[in-house]
């Protein structure tokens, strides 16, 4: 991984480039703090700076950081330790403002325009406050009351920060990213619950009436979760002007659950990745699985020359998810482009939408209740997410679940097989999803919906064409036996597992998941039996390795650090022991 770092320090009208030597350490925090940038240089005759020197930072000539040196030292070495902050330092100045009827966004402007900084997007935040009295507060403590109150009425969320030396405000919504963290680019995780922050499960607002002189209490509270956690009361006093009852049952809605917090190390880096970011998360932590959008509370890049890697701290909960899935999310998330309701349409991405009825069955002895085994004689495996589908959807054909308003929607499930009353009728495609249980199959019953089909010019390669790409693929794969394995690196000298897979199916001009986890998920389930070249083999449960099936029960892999990409027997005792599925892409 060649990074190219480029800083630029500017001393008046003369700017200098420094080499940074070590690490280079960038960081942002969602609430109450700056983006702060540290590093080391060697100092020389040349070099001139000192603090107030504005300073920028590029990252493979993307812009990513704009602000002031605040501190610098030296030691014996000449090594300078250097400390700089963005513009938003400044909103740790105090003050005192009385404003009425004025949005977040509003007072972002007049606190911008009253100290002197630069604005970029601020978005329009639109719930005015009515009045409000801030005196002795930092600006941070003034802007960050706005936008709680701007979530406690209006149900949005904004992140403010500095975008290279602009100050922004955005919905969180927008800041969707299609970041994965999983397994295969993280080395370590601390997973925790709790309800001892800002979790309560009992509203107490107070509101002094004019007219009749008494004091009003009102309260909103949950009694199930009092029972489980004991009494966690909110109190605050509240001015006549407010609907105190709709008040406390937005701050019961919003506060009442669980506060969710993972912290994860040495994640590969991605450079778009800032506090208040939404990225997706799938980690099996042993007792549970996390599986959903989580927002950044902290991120700390550190960069070097040949390294970048990031610390997480991510929270989650109902309320996040919930902006997580808003009609706001911007184009950066992939598969995020709204639905084509019509039925029976089809387009390249999509294929055919038809009108849908989803059963479900789950693997028993009793043949009534589905038998253990598919139409293909391959035993049934409910991690697998498979169907049957009526006879004129071939096998190995995907359908994606739609419109049943429950958690599958958006889940993508593989025919492999049928059954005598899974029909169409009326125009309404029959599917029979394959469950865990029979509890789990009752519970479902029957749900209405749509499915998306792929169409026949989306999966009538030929068995030729695909014989020419699975060599293609065993050619370059072999190329490549000797490379190095580097954790994250994904060609095309180094690799990791997935890395390397996925390195090698892009080449073909096929693009499959990231990770070894979602490559598992991915393509048609194929038995060991009957692998063949270019096949992808996986293994570990949960899963956490792949490799290329090459053929007479040989696979090529990124291995480990150690042996780099080799050649391996698949049916060796190792590798008979942690062996979990196999899935074909081409």
């Amino acid at each position: 991984m060649n990074n190219n770092i480029e800083i630029v320090l500017q001393n008046g009208n003369n700017l200098y480039e420094p080499l940074v030597e070590g690490d280079l350490v960038w960081e942002t925090q969602r609430k109450g703090a700056p983006g702060k940038l540290s590093f080391n240089i060697l100092k020389d005759d040349v070099i001139n700076f000192g603090e107030g020197n504005a300073i920028r930072v590029k990252f493979n000539n993307k812009n990513i950081f704009y602000g002031f040196i605040f501190n610098h030292s030296r030691n014996k070495d000449k090594l300078v330790q250097v400390v700089a902050y963005d513009q938003l330092r400044y909103f740790k100045n105090k003050d005192t403002y009385i404003y009425e009827n004025k949005t977040a966004t509003e007072i972002v402007q007049m606190l911008a325009k009253d100290f002197n900084l630069n604005c970029g997007t601020l978005e329009n935040t639109k719930f005015k406050i009515k009045s409000r009295v801030e005196e002795d507060k930092t600006l941070f403590d003034i802007v960050l009351n706005a936008l709680d109150t701007t979530i406690e009425n209006a149900k949005e969320m904004y992140i403010l920060y500095d975008d290279f030396g602009q100050i922004t405000l955005k919905n969180i919504s927008s800041m969707k990213l299609d970041t994965l963290i999983d397994g295969d680019v993280s080395e370590d995780f601390d997973y925790s619950s709790s309800i001892d922050g800002n979790s309560y499960n009992k509203i107490k607002l107070s509101k002094d009436n004019k007219e009749t002189g008494k004091r009003e209490i009102y309260i909103a509270q949950d009694s199930k979760n009092i029972n489980s956690w004991g009494i966690l009361q909110y109190f605050e006093s509240i001015n006549e002007n407010v609907d105190a009852k709709v008040k406390a049952d937005a701050l019961l809605k919003l506060y009442n659950q669980k506060v969710k917090s993972l912290n994860i190390k040495n994640v590969f880096g991605d450079i778009r990745v800032r506090a208040g970011c939404l990225v997706a998360v799938v980690l099996d932590l042993g007792d549970m699985k996390v599986q959903n959008y989580m927002l950044v509370d902290k991120v700390k890049h550190t960069i070097n020359s040949d390294e970048h890697y990031m610390d997480l701290t991510l929270v989650g909960g109902e309320f996040v998810s919930t902006l997580a899935s808003s009609s706001r999310s911007s184009g950066n998330s992939k598969g995020n482009s709204s639905s084509d309701n019509s039925s029976n349409t089809t387009n390249s991405t999509k294929g055919k939408e038809v009108n849908a009825l989803f059963t479900a069955y789950y693997p028993a002895n009793n043949s009534m209740e589905g038998g253990l085994y598919d139409a293909q004689g391959n035993r049934l495996n409910p991690k697998n997410k498979t169907c049957a589908a009526p006879k004129s959807i071939p096998f190995g054909i995907k359908i994606k679940v739609q419109g049943t308003g429950t958690s599958r929607d958006g889940e993508i499930y593989t025919v492999t097989d049928r059954g005598g009353a899974i029909t169409v009728k009326d125009g309404v495609y029959h599917f029979d999803l394959l469950m865990s249980t029979r509890k789990e199959c009752n519970t479902w019953g029957k749900k209405k919906g749509k499915a998306a089909i792929l169409n026949n010019n989306q999966i009538s390669t030929s068995s030729t064409s695909n014989s020419k790409k699975a060599s293609q693929i065993i050619t370059l794969a072999k190329g490549k036996l000797g490379s190095k394995y580097v954790w994250g690196a994904t060609g095309p000298t180094k690799f990791d597992c997935s890395g390397f897979t996925s390195w090698l199916y892009k080449q073909a001009g096929i693009t499959i998941p990231r990770t070894s986890r979602d490559q598992g998920k991915a393509g048609t389930y194929v038995a060991k039996s009957n692998l063949q070249p270019g096949d992808l083999i996986f293994f570990n449960k949960p899963i956490s390795h792949v490799g290329l099936y090459i053929g007479d029960g040989q696979m090529i892999h990124a291995s480990n650090p150690t042996r780099g990409v080799v050649k391996d027997n698949i049916n060796s005792s190792h590798y008979k022991k942690i062996y979990n599925t196999s899935r074909r892409f081409l």
